[in-house]
């Protein structure tokens, strides 16, 4: 098997597979569970990529023949001439494929901190519009308090904080890549009725103040939020 290969030739090389290899035997040995899109990673022991210790070469090396001396190529007679190798490549590929083609049906959803905020706050809800107790493929990550990661069939819920450096505040990653935006503000404790939603003006400056950090937003804060209103 040439390794680096592309979805299209992954997919061109089972097909090839497929023509000499008994599927109906691989299944009914069990060498295909778990598979389909997305599927799970292969368990210990269970026809790894592994390279031959006494040959120095990988069990997908060209022309490489099994114990009993087959070298794999098929007399175009059904199963005879097909080597263990054959079948092991087979059902590493038909597996592999699932698990590039869940990769790419998945969509990242990226928070900023989220994972010890957004995440919880909104999870049962979440958990419930996803149905996530009947997702194939889902699993939860979590960590103390916080959702590292939430996977379903089709998103990947992460933390893009769990991939910068310790401190990184999200002001300083938008400036990293160079976004002219900036982090805004909110009347956190002003805001404590959804009515206010329908406020016709921006509250004033003493309703940004905040009792955890023990100060209210600047003068030149303050302007920008006007500004940003009046747009």
């Amino acid at each position: 098997m040439k390794m680096g290969m592309g979805l299209k030739e992954l997919d061109y090389r089972i097909n090839e597979l497929g023509k000499v290899v008994d599927v109906r035997e691989v299944d009914n040995d069990g060498m295909m569970e778990d598979e389909g899109e997305g599927g799970t990673v292969l368990d210990e022991g269970d026809g790894e990529m592994s390279v031959d210790e006494e040959e120095g070469g990988s069990i997908f090396d060209e022309g490489a023949s099994d114990a009993n001396g087959n070298d794999g190529e098929s007399d175009g007679t059904g199963t005879e001439g097909v080597s263990e190798g054959d079948v092991r490549e087979y059902k590493l590929l038909r597996r592999l494929y699932g698990q590039m083609l869940g990769y790419m049906n998945t969509l990242p959803v990226l928070g900023f901190n989220s994972s010890r905020y957004d995440i919880p706050l909104v999870l049962t809800g979440l958990a419930r519009h996803l149905q996530l107790e009947k997702q194939k493929y889902g699993f939860t990550v979590k960590k103390a308090n916080s959702y590292a990661c939430i996977q379903t069939d089709a998103f990947k819920f992460l933390d893009i904080k769990d991939f910068l450096a310790p401190g990184t505040s999200y002001d300083k990653f938008l400036k990293a890549y160079k976004v002219e935006e900036t982090k805004g503000y909110f009347p956190y404790e002003w805001f404590d009725d959804a009515s206010k939603l329908d406020y016709a003006s921006l509250p004033p400056k003493d309703a940004f103040y905040s009792s955890l950090k023990e100060e209210n937003i600047s003068d030149e804060n303050y302007e920008y939020c006007l500004n940003v209103w009046q747009r």
